[in-house]
């Protein structure tokens, strides 16, 4: 959405008056942290409709399941993190996809341009399974520190098997980073 905004401020001149008003990095967080919050109000329904419906929502669990989730619980450190992660998540590519609506002009030239970008997200649906089954290998230590698949699997890691606090903050801290760079390019 954030490309398809981009591309319709281009084509209608709309940019040229907020640009009068703001800096192009202020235009570029206002629109990350507005569609990012639009994102997580989503993700807030849901979790409202799922603690209202809990007790129903268990029973057709346990009815689907069986006992098999009969021990699944999530850990409060996930549900404080996955906010961040969430956030961490998408800003950097909402700043790719605004990159990419800046510079084509039209959505078929925007497509030929979308799989760079969609290709670290492919890669971690990729080793996603080989991380769940071992956390702390080399590869899912790099892949949590790259900053356009480490929110993703730094989740992935959180959930499965906490890392070390340091492993947590510095990919934090390199996604934060990034993020800041992104957004001023």
């Amino acid at each position: 959405s954030i490309l398809r905004s981009v591309l319709e401020e281009k084509s209608s001149r709309v940019i040229e008056v907020l640009l009068g008003s703001v800096t192009p990095m202020q235009l570029m967080a206002g629109k990350i942290i507005g569609v990012g919050a639009v994102g997580l109000t989503q993700l807030g329904i849901w979790f409202a409709a799922t603690t209202i419906l809990g007790s129903g929502g268990s029973a057709i669990v346990h009815q689907v399941m069986g006992d098999s989730m009969a021990g699944a619980h999530v850990p409060p450190v996930v549900l404080i993190l996955f906010p961040g992660f969430f956030f961490l998540g998408y800003s950097p590519y909402a700043c790719l996809y605004a990159a990419i609506g800046a510079i084509v002009n039209s959505d078929e030239d925007a497509q030929q341009l979308q799989f760079p970008v969609t290709l670290p997200l492919v890669l971690c649906m990729v080793f996603a399974a080989a991380i769940i089954r071992d956390p702390n290998t080399p590869l899912a230590f790099w892949l949590s520190m790259f900053p356009l698949t480490s929110p993703i699997i730094m989740f992935v890691r959180v959930t499965v098997s906490m890392p070390p606090v340091w492993q947590v903050a510095l990919s934090i801290a390199i996604s934060i980073a990034t993020l800041y760079g992104l957004v001023w390019l």
